[in-house]
């Protein structure tokens, strides 16, 4: 089957692909649309808010061919939001995530579940500092209880 090679028109055979590596990111990025890239956020900063994203709504053991990845704060879910059970969830979170993401770097502190008991809600926020650039990221999404 071949690659297109859209600069060229040309089509590029497998056998060919070892000898001309960029071809490959020429291909594939222009399957990307800009248009949804939001200003200021790397492409990056989006890939680790969306493995974030996926990990903590991934139960451990549900990839049966990686049975470390996601995370179990579904069992949460329904508990009384005491101050233990909140610090139960933010290490679950801290640890899921760190177990699989080696991009970041998440420090104990980092991770808070604030509740509103009355809404039925916890909101998560997690911080982490991006290793390849030392620049620090914010993930937050609303958990429904």
């Amino acid at each position: 089957m071949p690659f297109i090679d859209t600069d060229r028109n040309t089509d590029i055979y497998v056998s060919n692909i070892a000898q001309k590596p960029e071809v490959i990111k020429t291909v594939f990025m222009n399957d990307i649309s800009l248009d949804t890239m939001t200003e200021g956020v790397t492409a990056e900063e989006r890939q680790i808010s969306q493995a974030i994203f996926n990990v903590l709504l991934t139960l451990k053991s549900e990839r049966i061919f990686n049975l470390n990845f996601g995370s179990n704060i579904f069992r949460y879910l329904f508990q009384p939001a005491t101050s233990y059970t909140i610090s139960a969830l933010e290490t679950e979170i801290r640890e899921s995530i760190l177990a699989v993401e080696k991009r970041i770097i998440i420090k104990p502190g980092d991770v808070s579940a604030d509740t509103n008991p009355d809404e039925h809600y916890i909101d998560i926020s997690i911080t982490y500092k991006i290793k390849s650039t030392s620049e620090f990221g914010n993930w937050s999404n609303r958990l429904y209880l």
